[in-house]
């Protein structure tokens, strides 16, 4: 599932050596440490773009200590923390939803309600319908 995101104008972090162009620079909150870490990420920096989360998200994965954020608006924002990643580096995006029990459980596991009962080939065969790619 694609993640929304917004670019901001803040400025990154520069980097300090040519082997750190493709490294993501992870904007947070630590909300336990690791390892794996789990972060409430609020946003990331990427080849010299910053960019915001739509809705923050709660992540586990594996990175060195973390440092007080630099760059992307985040400076002296107290709690505020960041990690450097690899864009290989494995990692888990915990989801969290609020509601009912019924909501949550009994109608979101019907069939056709649960992301994982639509299968790639049926979301290509929704987005072509929709486009108007087949007449």
């Amino acid at each position: 599932m694609a993640m929304p995101v917004e670019m901001t104008e803040e400025i990154p972090p520069a980097a300090a050596t040519v082997d750190q162009a493709d490294d993501v620079t992870l904007y947070g909150v630590e909300l336990a440490v690791g390892p794996p870490i789990r972060a409430l990420l609020y946003g990331f920096c990427f080849q010299g773009h910053c960019y915001r989360l739509a809705i923050p998200a709660t992540f586990l994965f594996t990175a060195a200590a973390s440092i007080a954020a630099v760059g992307c608006g985040y400076d002296g924002i107290a709690g505020y923390r960041s990690w450097i990643i690899e864009k290989e580096d494995r990692m888990v995006r915990i989801e969290r939803r609020k509601g009912t029990a019924e909501e949550l459980i009994l109608d979101f596991n019907l069939p056709g309600r649960s992301p994982a009962t639509l299968t790639y080939s049926a979301k290509v065969q929704i987005a072509t319908k929709a486009g108007k790619v087949y007449e």
